[in-house]
């Protein structure tokens, strides 16, 4: 015959009674089991209207299923900065590709620079590296 005794549930002070020859002791009472469960809801993935279950004790819920996310994930390769060579993260669906990785955009806007037109004051934008700064706005 078979031993049974008690276990303490590993959310509350209740005990468990548990047999000595279960496989798998529990280790939640019956009342913090049906409390975990309460804590579960569904709502549909925004791209295909599946099912996805959702904790409500989490910070960030998904708003894709599984697959959709790794559909989402596999639009996304790396490409060479062609100043750099280092890796640009871009997506297959963007229609322009970056062709600088953000510090080398960022040395490239820091090269621009603004000077006035000598006969009308007006802003001419020029670059560090032109050999021939302009005097004069196009209107001159």
């Amino acid at each position: 015959m078979s031993k049974w005794y008690n276990v303490t549930c590993d959310n509350c002070p209740n005990e468990i009674r548990v047999c000595e020859d279960w496989d798998r002791i529990p280790s939640l009472c019956s009342n913090c089991i049906e409390e975990e469960k309460a804590k579960w809801y569904y709502e549909e993935c925004e791209n295909c209207s599946k099912e996805i279950k959702i904790n409500r004790d989490w910070s960030n819920p998904p708003t894709l299923c599984k697959s959709c996310v790794e559909e989402e994930k596999a639009k996304w390769y790396h490409v060479s900065c062609e100043s750099c060579s280092s890796q640009i993260k871009v997506n297959e669906e963007w229609s322009n590709i970056p062709k600088l990785c953000k510090s080398c955009i960022e040395k490239e806007k820091a090269k621009w620079y603004h000077v006035s037109c000598e006969s009308c004051s007006s802003q001419i934008k020029v670059n560090e590296e032109w050999s021939n700064i302009p005097k004069l706005c196009r209107s001159y």
